[in-house]
């Protein structure tokens, strides 16, 4: 009852910007691929976004999508360039003034690890389940 009504008050009133991290794991489409791996380990992230030259958000690179370009090209791949590799050009994104509920929602309804929060296109961070997790935000 009371724990559940403090949860659910909590994803109500507390914003994304509350809840990201500081690090914000971003590459560019001509960034290698390898510069994105460093940002994953650096970040302890399974994304990073990608954006263009003006900083907008074109795309993600997941730990999912790098299993898979290596499993079909092998090492040989780690010098290209992000946009010589499939990436994710639709990535799930929600705005850093939402409510929480709003993305414990998206959580859920997608299946996800990982959403890209973003200002004006432009990212500015990137919210794991697991922050939720740890803030006792979702179970």
């Amino acid at each position: 009852g009371t724990e559940q009504f403090i949860t659910h008050t909590r994803q109500l009133t507390m914003k994304v910007r509350d809840v990201i991290r500081t690090y914000n794991p971003i590459v560019h489409l001509d960034s290698l691929i390898i510069d994105a791996i460093m940002q994953m380990t650096e970040s302890g992230l399974g994304a990073v976004s990608i954006t263009d030259g003006s900083n907008k958000l074109i795309g993600c690179f997941t730990d999912g999508d790098l299993r898979r370009i290596l499993k079909e090209e092998g090492q040989s791949f780690l010098q290209k360039r992000m946009g010589d590799v499939p990436y994710n050009k639709q990535p799930i994104v929600i705005d850093a003034d939402a409510s929480l509920i709003n993305t414990v929602n998206i959580f859920k309804g997608k299946k996800v690890d990982n959403i890209i929060v973003v200002e004006e296109d432009c990212p500015v961070g990137i919210i794991d389940i697991q922050d939720l997790v740890k803030l006792n935000l979702i179970g």
